[in-house]
């Protein structure tokens, strides 16, 4: 198949390996009704060669195949977006944390901080860093409160006061 090869040039590899099964007829009766399909809709000679129930058992395993394609793509879709929030809030702790150490001049706590926030990701680092600046708008409430509600203790630090409004 045409697309096949455009998939694969723009496809992350897992990816590809997991779709690639679904892109495969898994009988070579059915790459044979498919190509007669394709290439001529030859439907009486397809009658000729398999019986109506065979092509359905046929099509059904390749429907049950791409089930089971479905549900390892799901898991991994889930995976992923678990892991990119768990680093989405950790790269807003670590930012929060950042800007606290440099309002209170603390050396002490600099080079772990540093540390965390260059494990972090960059394009991450940047859409936290406009999430929480975008939150100190007058119409916001603190950073700490428009972040994380004090779900993260900041090793006895407090969080800025809200800005006044404008």
């Amino acid at each position: 198949w045409e697309y096949v090869a455009a998939l694969q040039s723009k496809t992350p590899t897992a990816l590809f390996v997991t779709l690639s099964a679904a892109l495969q007829l898994q009988s070579d009766e059915l790459a044979d009704v498919h190509s007669r399909l394709v290439t001529d809709f030859d439907i009486l000679g397809i009658r000729r060669i398999l019986s109506v129930d065979r092509c359905w058992n046929l099509y059904t395993a390749q429907v049950d195949r791409l089930q089971q394609v479905e549900m390892q793509l799901e898991k991994q879709v889930r995976a992923e977006t678990a892991r990119l929030e768990e680093q989405r809030q950790e790269s807003t702790i670590a930012l929060v944390d950042a800007a606290l150490a440099v309002t209170a001049n603390d050396s002490e706590h600099a080079m772990s901080i540093a540390q965390r926030l260059a494990s972090i990701p960059p394009a991450t680092l940047k859409s936290e860093l406009l999430a929480l600046l975008t939150a100190l708008s007058p119409a916001s409430e603190s950073v700490a409160h428009a972040t994380h509600d004090h779900e993260h203790e900041h090793e006895g630090y407090e969080a800025p006061p809200p800005r006044p409004a404008a």
